[in-house]
């Protein structure tokens, strides 16, 4: 995922080989939306709308509601005779479908990204922490500045991984929907289909499936809330907050506390116990082989490093040494 300069995906596509599908940072696309369209919209009406109209037509996961979305909106701006802002959505954005499959959140459900902003930061910090905002610099020492640099994240994941804390922006998020939840009224807004299986009532009158999920190890503890003592994997969901954005959604900690009343709760945690206790917990033992690999990796280099000081001032004595014999031997002989 990237902005839209094409540069990034070039380097990506010239350096790796592959072709990996482009995705275009939604953040981006709406800032580009929002300058174009305080330039060449001429309605005031239709200029004060125009964000959030074009942001339901991008954050649309249904592809039908996107395309009636789509084409009521440019039917709207035909009629207020905006044809320039017209003419630019259609010749960058709506060219073709590959081209709207780029931003579309509807082309992009349970992708597992939707912007660059982790990325951007990173690059931030890069800039600003690492190199002190210096231009000039050589191609040696900034390799050397971004080894540093993965070496000092790769550390943070592992101290994450041996001592989780819930200080990071993800759990913040999760902890804040399950809040969400609690207010929501249960009784009205939850329908049980069948087991496994209900239809959540959202505020807007929509409704939204979540089914139980495959249960992954017991030790899994991807985007995993302490309250309600699941994992992303355990429930799927069908809002937007759980395809696009990929974190629990306040409907599936709703499920949770449902099922907490209900006592089918506990059926469920043997079901994930179960199938946890046989598949021997990989995610422990993959994550356990990356830091011993990673910490081994770091010690064989440090001694490396250790060491090689050690022989540069041995051979400094030793020549140190000979010349001092070579001028002894002078005096000798006169």
């Amino acid at each position: 995922m990237t902005d839209d300069d094409p540069k990034y995906y070039n380097a990506w596509v010239k350096v790796m080989g592959s072709v990996p599908r482009k995705l275009l940072c939604s953040w981006h696309i709406m800032k580009n939306w929002v300058i174009q369209g305080r330039s060449k919209i001429q309605n005031d009406e239709i200029k004060k709308s125009m964000k959030s109209d074009m942001k339901k037509i991008l954050n649309e996961i249904k592809m039908e509601a996107f395309i009636d979305k789509t084409t009521k909106y440019f039917k709207k701006l035909e009629n207020a005779n905006e044809i320039a802002f017209l003419s630019y959505l259609k010749k960058y954005y709506f060219q073709n479908e590959e081209r709207i499959a780029m931003w579309a959140h509807c082309y992009r459900v349970n992708a597992g990204v939707n912007t660059n902003m982790s990325i951007e930061s990173l690059n931030n910090f890069l800039k600003s922490n690492m190199l002190k905002r210096k231009a000039n610099i050589t191609i040696d020492k900034l390799m050397d500045v971004i080894e540093d640099l993965v070496d000092a994240k790769m550390w943070q994941r592992v101290l994450k991984l041996e001592r989780p804390d819930a200080d990071n922006y993800q759990d913040k998020v999760i902890v804040k929907a399950h809040k969400m939840a609690e207010n929501m009224d249960m009784t009205n807004m939850v329908t049980e289909i069948e087991f496994g299986r209900y239809q959540v009532k959202n505020t807007k009158e929509e409704f939204y499936n979540v089914s139980l999920n495959e249960v992954c190890e017991v030790g899994c503890k991807t985007l995993y809330c302490k309250l309600c003592k699941i994992c992303f994997h355990r429930y799927t969901c069908e809002c937007p907050q759980y395809c696009i954005k990929t974190t629990i959604c306040k409907h599936i900690h709703l499920i949770c506390l449902y099922e907490q009343r209900k006592g089918s709760d506990s059926v469920l945690g043997d079901v994930a116990e179960l199938l946890g206790e046989c598949s021997s917990n990989n995610i422990e033992a993959s994550q356990s082989v990356e830091i011993e690999t990673f910490v081994n990796e770091k010690t064989t280099e440090n001694q490396q490093v250790a060491v090689q000081p050690l022989n540069k001032q041995s051979r400094r004595e030793i020549e140190i040494e000979s010349v001092s014999n070579f001028l002894r031997s002078l005096n000798d002989e006169t």
